[in-house]
């Protein structure tokens, strides 16, 4: 039995976007909306044990950017006055769009965010 859907339910359904949890609970649940690449490293320094190298975290924070913002969803803004700060700004597209968290893969070395850390 297939389901049939309307013309119009087809148009209204959104398809939900997935993030890595981390970056769902900067992102989403503490409503980061201009930021730069240090400052989500910071949070997410402060949500998780899971990078015990700065750099490793600057990693993963600049993949996520980097993705973010092919898909539309953040764009730069770039300080021209005294040194150079990259910072990001959410889309109105972002804001339109349904996120969801990832689930982790179990032998992923990171640990879901728990419920109540904010």
């Amino acid at each position: 039995m297939a389901i049939q859907f309307t013309d119009l339910e087809v148009l209204t359904m959104k398809s939900a976007v997935k993030l890595h949890p981390y970056i769902y609970n900067l992102l989403i649940e503490r409503d980061f909306d201009e930021f730069g690449a240090i400052h989500l490293r910071d949070a997410l320094l402060k949500i998780t044990d899971s990078y015990a190298d700065v750099t490793e975290a600057r990693k993963f924070i600049r993949r996520q950017l980097i993705r973010l913002e092919a898909l539309g969803f953040i764009f730069k803004i770039e300080n021209s006055s005294g040194r150079p700060k990259i910072l990001y700004k959410k889309t109105e597209s972002f804001y339109s769009t349904t996120f969801i968290p990832r689930k982790l893969p179990s032998n992923s070395r990171l640990a879901a965010v728990p419920e109540n850390v904010k």
